[in-house]
């Protein structure tokens, strides 16, 4: 059978990972200039205790702001598919930003719908070429088996005239 492949890759983790890294980059850069910054400014004699600390208090909080706008994107997406799905949408009282949210969610879920129907159109394409395949077949013989029969049947029916 056909290797099978997908269409639809998982654009979310991808995007995630993306966004992860991307974070991490920039978050330590900012660190480090946080460190950098907060050193020239701190006494010459608590240089490194201060920018130490400093950081690893910079690093939880960026850490903790990192973590925080996925979360809240999944859960947003959560609350506005839980919406749709009840139909409770009332765009006269969102903000431009709800909306376009509102917007990502169902072409999310219209690219997810188109993809699985080409997955299904590929996966069964195959078949349908087998199937079709086998009807020519089985029209090519059922043919040769029907000219048997009129020969056969005019044979007999010659047969009891005689």
């Amino acid at each position: 059978m056909a290797e099978q492949i997908s269409h639809k890759k998982s654009l979310k983790r991808v995007d995630n990972e993306k966004r992860k890294r991307l974070k991490e980059y920039y978050g330590l850069k900012k660190n480090g200039g946080d460190a950098e910054r907060d050193s020239g400014v701190s006494g010459a004699g608590s240089e490194n205790a201060d920018s130490s600390g400093v950081g690893e208090s910079s690093e939880n909080v960026s850490e903790s702001r990192l973590a925080t706008p996925e979360e809240n994107s999944t859960g947003k997406e959560e609350d506005i598919k839980a919406e749709l799905e009840n139909g409770n949408v009332d765009i006269k009282t969102r903000s431009l930003k709800e909306l376009l949210q509102i917007q990502n969610v169902l072409l999310a879920e219209e690219t997810e719908a188109d993809n699985t129907i080409k997955n299904t159109i590929y996966d069964n394409y195959y078949d349908l070429i087998k199937v079709d395949d086998i009807l020519r077949e089985m029209s090519q013989l059922n043919s040769g088996i029907v000219d048997e029969l009129r020969e056969t049947c005019t044979m007999a029916q010659s047969l009891m005239k005689q």
